[in-house]
């Protein structure tokens, strides 16, 4: 059954109905998958990044912006890493992927041609695949899939999404040594703040 925290975006919706919705919407799908966190996936992912000698980020669409959040925080942990969005340029970027390497792939539906043939071409190469956001990430979308897509259906998901590698950033950090601070300082849900601002 759909979420009945989540609330529909109309046309007719005024600008405050606009950003109770909007807002609303991202706390509760944010919440689900708090509630839905997987720690075998979470311990997979974490284990498999800590040993990663680089990690290049992939998405199409405006998950590219939560894929270059995600390059942010591997910068910031010491993890080399890239971000590819154009599926050109992603093909190229996957040939050159060896062993040690990983493809964090940005997708919660996990159905993108592109990115499946990225994820072959680096196992290929003897490169790991990780999907971005893991079984939360499906949790949250199976959700938005048994419910009617508003307007603010767009701006939350990649919210989540960016949440949940605040998740991942932090728990990376811990494994790898690095003050929880460094995170805590650099995180912002929506890319706003001293990275945005070229600081």
């Amino acid at each position: 059954l759909p979420d009945e925290r989540l609330t529909a975006v109309f046309n007719d919706d005024s600008v405050l109905e606009l950003g109770t919705k909007v807002l609303g919407n991202t706390a509760s799908s944010i919440l689900q998958v708090r509630d839905h966190l997987n720690r075998d996936s979470i311990d997979r992912a974490i284990a498999l990044l800590s040993s990663a000698n680089r990690v290049d980020c992939f998405a199409v669409g405006y998950y590219g912006a939560v894929a270059q959040d995600a390059q942010y925080k591997f910068l910031r942990l010491g993890l080399p890493s890239g971000t590819y969005t154009d599926p050109r340029v992603q093909a190229l970027a996957a040939q050159v992927l060896g062993p040690g390497d990983v493809a964090f792939i940005v997708s919660p539906s996990g159905r993108k041609d592109e990115l499946l043939a990225v994820a072959d071409t680096a196992r290929e190469r003897g490169a790991r695949v990780e999907c971005g956001q893991g079984d939360e990430a499906r949790t949250m979308h199976q959700a938005h899939q048994r419910r009617e897509r508003g307007a603010a259906d767009v701006e939350e998901r990649p919210a989540v999404e960016i949440a949940v590698l605040g998740l991942h950033a932090h728990a990376l950090a811990r494994r790898r040594g690095i003050a929880q601070h460094v995170v805590v300082r650099e995180h912002h849900a929506l890319g706003v703040g001293r990275g945005a601002r070229g600081e």
